[in-house]
């Protein structure tokens, strides 16, 4: 009788890993069995195979396995089964075995190299065609399981009665995708009574206590795989997950022998192989082993800053362009934005806030420039020149029905009402009147068309040069209703269909936007009037005006009592009120009532991969940069799960100052001041909210490795006198980079993106960009102690007091064109430890960013500036396994003396423990209460984000995202299990491997 069993696939070459503590469910279907779901209290060993029961119990059962660990060290030849009955051939005459491949996964084994070698006879038939020698591998076959495909199968004549299938491996993407995700794992089936499998390479392990053989059913064939020299004996008491590091004399790891690999509780022997993370031998003598186990780092949902729709967590339109256009009907609220990379490109919601449906973006950077609804239909004006017609219940595009390419951003606006539309060409100086089927009915002369609308009676209204125009539904002249001196550049306009009124919204800068071709001086504090939405009645009298003349303050404390700032679209509700989307900081839309109150803001998106950051001393007081060079501090209430803007600044008008929206900065205090230190370039501003300004006070740069610029006089002065970095602070306390007050001292300065910042003002640098610094002079990490202060309190770096810790204990002298390493982020914690991350080497492996890479380090120094430990390999595929790694771009914080660094690629933030030990990656255990998975993605390249933790020792982790940024408390830091010991290594693992068995070279 068949039992449960759960087989793993490992690439290691001796010693079993034991299974996943992971409960699945037995599926059973007629004579079929699924054979999957583990014991955890059954034993197993080393050397079990499985016996497919009797003739009278299952007939085919389904060999399920699991990849526990990658080891991209070593390269992987092969994978071979084989197969033999269990009975002597005589009693199988006239009968056959099937052996099936199946896979859950696309990308599955690779299929055009399988090869069949019998033992005794070559009498292989293919099981559709009957050809001999061949194998199938066209997916098809018989639903064994839902979701597995047949991808091989092999008929056995009696004659045949054993053999091998060698199999090309998985490649490497494949088995690590099958870590993160076991519902991509595979397996096999093996349908015929009494089979049994034998020797071979990737080991499938028994967890029966019945075993009938001594061998293993499947190993792997590693290239350069020696023999066991060396092992480490331990005892869990409780299932976990486990990594192991072995150090030499003076404490650096030497080799990363496991990492986070699952254990069930008992005794455990690591089989150590005396070679090092390079696969190099060691010398014989003394070594250390510590080992770090933990129940998994688990991820709880908190809330999500700077987007909040009616459900928090759910995804919300806009990033390079945030949501520019509403429309609203009886049925809900249409939200679209001008331009996105990756999250929805529109959503619908109904008043209280319910999800009816969203549009994924058409490709990259698409996005909306007008919406129209009429009835169940919705009209769209695409920023390619497309106008689309969906259905306005469900969100689907039914047809495209007007194209044209050449007129792209012409398209202004669109209005439809009663079985018509009216489309404004503003650069043609046209209105087109056209039917549901993007027919042209009718075409108007008019100049400078920008907002339509069409009224009751089926006439058109029209902005034309600052005034708006009547267009006869039937033809006739045009006339003006609302003349130019009651306006000021208006831009969009819609009717209150509960009065009949035309609601106008001013926009200086709209066209521009429009066009991407919007200028930091128009985002500047306005000095005109405009920026109001205005109610005139059908026949031009002017009603009322909504918001301060001028716009609301754009910058200081947040007012949005007092109007708007930039003006992008505006929609008539059917209960008289009305929305508009409002492009200045915070980027947001407004539903006001028709008496001009605020009913509810809706916030964002925000820039691509957005970054927030708790104030270190206040953490309710968090810091977000917006898109255009804006910043907003908030207030987060955690428990509440609930934030508001308090106070907005500008970035994009600061010399020397490097904040860049996908980098961050630093929050510190000094004097009573508040501080905004910069993650790139180095640069420093204080916080004036009475003013609401930022005011630079230190800045350096190395401009000729794409450094923050200064003002015009000192880039000139910098190329005049053939100089290449420059440093600055406001001596006499104007806030203005003054020729007078920057020195450019000589040499090279160590500077470089993702630095570091302590409470002392002293700034380590990533060095990004520079790797030749690094690999030609090996100087190590660069850091600036302030040699003083200015009176207000600005600090004062000099070039020629620059320090290093180093040099790198991976980098040596390299010849002219071999590619250095270069910084992805520094950081010190608070025992003074040092810590850095590196991306380098020769390129290898594959993925837009990890493709530029061979090599990826994470290095720790002790206070003293020693070097303690370097570890972290490079993943060559698209997968990454535990402790491998893609492309590093910023250490993001260091918990509890843990390192955490951000991997731009796979979204990724990798830990490691003070000892250098796999912890895991934030966010890989999560606890859903009830929310889908993908809220606990970072759903863009992660270029970085950050860390607080709080007082009960648990972590706030403010993860950047496609336009918002997630919180995720991260619990689990006071399960950490250590063990620590010594072993010998009596004799160094040999120069070269020994051969396989067949005596061919490993």
């Amino acid at each position: 009788m068949c039992r449960t069993w759960m087989a793993l696939l490992m690439l290691v070459c001796v010693w079993p890993m034991a299974a996943q503590a992971q409960q699945e469910t037995a599926v059973r279907s007629g004579d079929d069995t699924w054979l999957d779901a583990a014991n955890p209290h059954q034993k197993h060993g080393p050397e079990a195979v499985l016996q497919v029961g009797g003739p009278k119990t299952a007939r085919r059962a389904l060999l399920r396995f699991q990849v526990s660990e990658i080891d991209s060290r070593r390269k992987i030849q092969s994978a071979s089964i084989q197969v033999k009955l269990a009975k002597p051939a005589a009693k199988w005459k006239d009968q056959s075995v099937e052996l099936i491949l199946v896979s859950d996964h696309n990308k599955g084994w690779g299929a055009d190299s399988a090869t069949w070698e019998s033992l005794n006879d070559p009498s292989i038939y293919d099981l559709q065609t009957g050809a001999p020698i061949r194998t199938r591998w066209d997916g098809g076959g018989p639903a064994l399981v839902k979701g597995a495909k047949v991808i091989s199968s092999v008929k056995l004549s009696a004659a045949s009665a054993e053999g091998v299938l060698t199999l090309p491996l998985p490649d490497v993407s494949f088995l690590t995708q099958c870590v993160r995700e076991p519902q991509h794992n595979g397996g096999f089936v093996l349908q015929a009574p009494g089979l049994e499998t034998a020797d071979g390479g990737i080991e499938f392990h028994s967890f029966d206590a019945a075993v009938i053989a001594d061998r293993p059913v499947l190993s792997v064939t590693l290239e350069g795989a020696g023999a066991q020299v060396a092992g480490i004996a331990y005892e869990l008491k409780t299932a976990g997950r486990v990594s192991i590091n072995i150090y030499d004399s003076a404490g650096h790891v030497v080799r990363e022998l496991i990492a986070g690999a699952t254990r069930l509780p008992g005794k455990h022997k690591e089989p150590w192989d005396g070679r090092d993370n390079a696969d190099q031998p060691l010398p014989a003598g003394q070594y250390t082993w510590k080992l770090l186990q933990t129940q998994g780092l688990a991820a709880e949902y908190v809330l999500t800053l700077g987007t909040n729709p009616g459900v928090p967590w759910e995804r919300w339109p806009g990033n390079h362009n945030s949501v520019t256009n509403v429309a609203v009907d009886q049925s809900g609220i249409y939200f679209a934005a001008g331009s996105v990379e990756g999250p929805p490109m529109m959503v619908k919601e109904t008043a209280d806030g319910k999800r009816l449906w969203k549009i994924e973006n058409y490709g990259a950077f698409s996005g909306c420039y007008a919406l129209a609804p009429m009835g169940e239909k919705l009209f769209m004006v695409e920023n390619t020149g497309r106008i689309n017609r969906l259905n306005a219940i469900t969100g689907a595009r039914e047809a495209t029905i007007v194209e044209d390419k050449t007129q792209g951003l012409l398209f202004r606006d669109l209005a439809a009402r009663d079985g018509r539309l009216l489309l404004s060409l503003t650069d043609k100086n046209l209105v087109r009147w056209l039917d549901p089927e993007g027919k042209t009915v009718a075409e108007v002369q008019v100049a400078q068309p920008m907002g339509v609308a069409i009224e009751a009676d089926g006439s058109g209204l029209v902005i034309s040069e600052g005034r708006i125009l009547r267009l006869p539904a039937c033809g006739g002249e045009a006339t003006v209703v609302v003349a130019a001196d009651k306006l000021v550049k208006p831009w969009r306009m819609d009717i209150d269909p509960t009065t009949g009124d035309i609601l106008v919204a001013e926009s200086p800068w709209a066209v521009n936007w429009m066009r991407r071709e919007l200028k930091v001086e128009e985002q500047k504090e306005p000095e005109h009037s405009g920026r109001q939405v205005k109610r005139f009645s059908a026949t031009g009298g002017l009603k009322r005006a909504y918001g301060d003349a001028g716009g609301r303050p754009q910058y200081g404390r947040y007012q949005p009592e007092r109007g708007f700032v930039n003006l992008a679209d505006i929609a008539a509700a059917p209960d008289g009120s009305f929305f508009v989307t409002d492009l200045g900081h915070p980027p947001r839309t407004a539903h006001h009532a028709a008496d001009g109150k605020l009913l509810r803001e809706w916030f964002g998106g925000h820039g691509y991969s957005a970054w927030a950051g708790a104030d270190p001393a206040d953490p309710t007081s968090v810091w977000m940069l917006l898109n255009y060079g804006g910043l907003m501090r908030m207030q987060v209430d955690y428990a509440k799960k609930t934030w508001r803007p308090v106070e907005i600044y500008s970035t994009s008008d600061i010399p020397g100052f490097g904040l860049g929206i996908v980098i961050g900065m630093f929050i510190r205090h000094k004097d009573g001041q508040t501080l905004l230190c910069s993650n790139g370039f180095p640069g420093i501003v204080r916080v004036d909210a009475e003013n609401g300004k930022l005011v630079p006070m230190s800045a350096m740069s190395f401009p000729g490795g794409g450094g923050a610029p200064g003002t015009p006089e000192v880039m000139a002065k910098l190329k005049a006198d053939g100089k290449l970095t420059y440093q600055w602070a406001d001596r006499n306390g104007n806030g203005q980079m003054d020729l007078d007050e920057v020195t450019f001292p000589p040499g090279i300065m160590h500077t470089g993106g993702n630095s570091y910042v302590d409470d002392t003002l002293t700034y380590y640098l990533g060095c990004s960009g520079t790797a030749w610094q690094y690999a030609k002079l090996n100087t190590g990490l660069a850091y600036y102690r302030p040699q003083g202060f200015t009176a207000n309190g600005a600090p004062i770096y000099d070039n020629a007091k620059q320090q290093f810790v180093g040099p790198l204990p991976f980098v040596g002298p390299l010849p002219d064109g071999m590619p250095g390493y270069g910084g992805a982020g520094v950081w010190r914690d608070d025992q003074g430890n040092m810590f850095a991350a590196f991306n380098g080497g020769k390129p290898a492996g594959m993925g837009f960013w990890a493709g530029r890479t061979g090599d990826n380090k994470v290095v720790k120094y002790t206070p003293d500036g020693k070097y303690q430990w370097v570890v972290g390999r490079h993943s060559l595929t698209g997968g990454v396994g535990p402790g491998e790694m893609r492309f590093l771009w910023q250490i993001v914080g260091a918990p509890h003396g843990c390192i955490a660094v951000s991997d731009v690629e796979n979204s990724f933030v990798h830990m490691w423990d003070p000892d250098g030990l796999w912890v895991g990656r934030l966010l890989e255990n999560p606890v859903l209460n009830g929310l889908p998975s993908w809220v606990f993605q970072i759903k863009c390249e992660n270029f970085g984000g950050s860390i607080h933790t709080e007082k009960d020792g648990n972590v706030l982790f403010f993860a950047s995202n496609e336009n918002n940024v997630n919180v995720f408390r991260i619990r689990g830091w006071d399960k950490f299990q250590r063990q620590q010991g010594s072993l010998t290594l009596n004799t160094p693992a040999a120069t070269t491997r020994p051969a396989q068995p067949d005596g061919k070279p490993r």
